[in-house]
């Protein structure tokens, strides 16, 4: 992996891993409301690499390239426990469907293993 492709893979983690905690505050004295952190696997997350995004939302999921936006992967998702998911994922492009069984690590850290024994990691994208 190349030094651009290392920087900008350590500034979305940094980007991610400063922005969990956020608060957004009125004043001093009113206690301003407080971010909605996304619960599950509902929002926006991106490879580890920073190659594609994902997002999630109502079941379903849609991934795109990073650079082209194009559309690479649509499918859908299933919650098997608090920290569990069953993803069913087809290309768009060869309209191939893999599976794969992901966990939860705290909010913002989805660990993947696809059915071929691939692995694949993603972080949550800051909101």
């Amino acid at each position: 992996m190349g030094a651009i492709m290392r920087l900008r893979t350590a500034a979305i983690l940094a980007l991610c891993v400063a922005t969990a905690g956020c608060v957004i505050e009125n004043g001093p004295r009113r206690g301003g409301p407080v971010a909605i952190q996304p619960m599950g696997l509902e929002g926006q997350w991106q490879n580890t690499q920073g190659l594609y995004s994902a997002s999630f939302s109502n079941s379903s999921t849609v991934w795109v390239d990073t650079q082209t936006g194009e559309t690479l992967i649509r499918g859908s998702y299933q919650q098997l426990s608090p920290t569990d998911y069953a993803l069913v994922l087809t290309s768009e492009e060869s309209g191939q469907t893999r599976r794969a069984n992901c966990r939860l690590f705290g909010r913002n850290q989805l660990n993947c293993s696809r059915d071929d024994g691939n692995q694949f990691s993603m972080v949550r994208l800051a909101t």
